[in-house]
């Protein structure tokens, strides 16, 4: 892995939201696998990070109904290079054994 960041000013990021099949024990496998993507308590910065939003969340009746009964994971994409977080979240997955 590279884990440089892009030097294009015209780089973007932005934030994905999505589910896993899984107890409260792969969830957090999941959060802590990556090795570039760091796990946060909130998003907002550079650098990319997850957060576990769980159905116990006062904000929880915000989200899809998809996501309210397990929680869901908050992606925020820093600058890093795309492939190396690519490759961060399939070791992530397959550390899981997702």
């Amino acid at each position: 892995m590279n884990s440089g960041y892009l030097e294009s000013p015209q780089a973007h990021s932005g934030v994905l939201s999505f589910g896993i099949d899984g107890n409260s024990e792969t969830i957090n496998k999941f959060v802590n696998s990556p090795k570039i993507i760091i796990s946060a308590v909130s998003l907002g910065h550079d650098e990319s990070l997850i957060v576990f939003i769980g159905p116990d969340n006062e904000q929880i009746d915000f989200y899809p109904e998809e996501f309210r009964l397990h929680g869901f994971l908050k992606f925020s994409v820093g600058l890093e290079c795309a492939n190396d977080l690519i490759a961060d979240l399939k070791q992530a997955f397959h550390a899981t054994g997702l």
